[in-house]
């Protein structure tokens, strides 16, 4: 499947994917902007991040993807040509950061935290009509199977791929609805000077379990090594959801007690690593759906933790704050 056009005029094409993710990002920015003003800040602050983010995002972006698929480029010019080759979220995700960052420094923003908060909680969003529009590039597909639900035909070869773009739309949909009531969970227990941030780990942490999955589920995966076994996105997708859930324990150990919670919640944690190893490496006999359900549910349980342990510290972190 090609990339489809929306407008070719005097040599330039646009395409669908690009209108629909540069939607995204204007709606994105403008939920962020909102964000910020609930946290009576400046949304100009928003705007400001933006303008350094989206080329920021865009380099980042395109440098990750082009550092693990060096053999798809023949020289220099092939690299910085933007329309041969793909893109790396996890590129896009740094560049936002940095950009809050030097935004925060230059322009002397207050709560840096709060900042990365809303604009993670609208770049979910663009995330996630990014995710839809991925259908009209023919990419982010999966492998072959027997039903037509959520799956693309090819006449060529007259089969049913799983459509993976359907389902990471779905639950970054889901990841944005989380990261929304999180955010307001977060703004009704306590001021956002204290808490800012626990809403960006958040969101990174559930990003990072829908990747380790839908990477499972693509035929067209960044992949390393001489085999090309290792998944790209999968990697950073369990070490970003790991560390926060860690800092989360850890935090949370510190405002109580080391009680069994805690060692339960380590052993837990574990096992769903080791869960989802065995998924990706498929392990045991099932059809292409049934070997991730393992991994899903492994997936849910991490996301379900960093919820529980980030409510628990911005719970604590409030009865902690200094009264007025």
């Amino acid at each position: 499947m090609e990339n489809r056009l929306a407008l070719i005029y005097n040599g330039l094409n646009i395409s669908w994917f690009g209108i629909f993710v540069a939607v995204g990002c204007l709606v994105g920015m403008f939920i962020a902007a909102i964000l910020r003003k609930i946290q009576r800040q400046p949304m100009s602050d928003v705007f400001i991040c933006t303008a350094f983010g989206v080329p920021l995002g865009l380099f980042l972006s395109r440098c990750f993807y082009c550092v693990f698929s060096l053999s798809e480029f023949s020289g220099i010019r092939q690299i910085v040509d933007l329309t041969n080759g793909g893109y790396g979220l996890y590129g896009a995700i740094f560049g936002v950061f940095l950009s809050a960052f030097i935004s925060s420094v230059l322009f002397n923003m207050d709560n840096f935290g709060g900042l990365l908060d809303c604009m993670a909680v609208g770049g979910t969003f663009a995330i996630t009509i990014g995710r839809f529009a991925t259908g009209f590039t023919g990419s982010e597909l999966g492998y072959e199977v027997n039903f037509s639900i959520m799956a693309v035909y090819d006449e060529a070869h007259d089969l049913h791929t799983f459509a993976v773009y359907m389902l990471d739309g779905i639950l970054e949909a889901v990841i944005f609805l989380v990261s929304l009531c999180f955010f307001i969970f977060c703004i009704r227990k306590g001021k956002s000077e204290f808490i800012g941030g626990k809403t960006a780990l958040v969101m990174l942490a559930l990003h990072g379990t829908n990747q380790v999955l839908a990477d499972s589920m693509r035929a067209d995966a960044l992949k390393l090594g001489a085999n090309e076994f290792i998944k790209i996105s999968q990697i950073v997708g369990i070490v970003s959801c790991v560390a926060v859930l860690i800092y989360f324990i850890v935090s949370s150990v510190k405002m109580n007690k080391f009680t069994l919670k805690y060692t339960v919640s380590i052993i837990l944690m574990l096992l769903c690593i080791v869960l989802g190893v065995l998924a990706e490496y498929r392990v045991g006999n099932g059809n292409y759906i049934s070997k991730h359900l393992v991994m899903l549910g492994a997936m849910l349980i991490l996301c379900v933790m960093t919820i529980h342990y980030g409510s628990d510290i911005v719970i604590k972190t409030r009865q902690e704050q200094p009264s007025v």
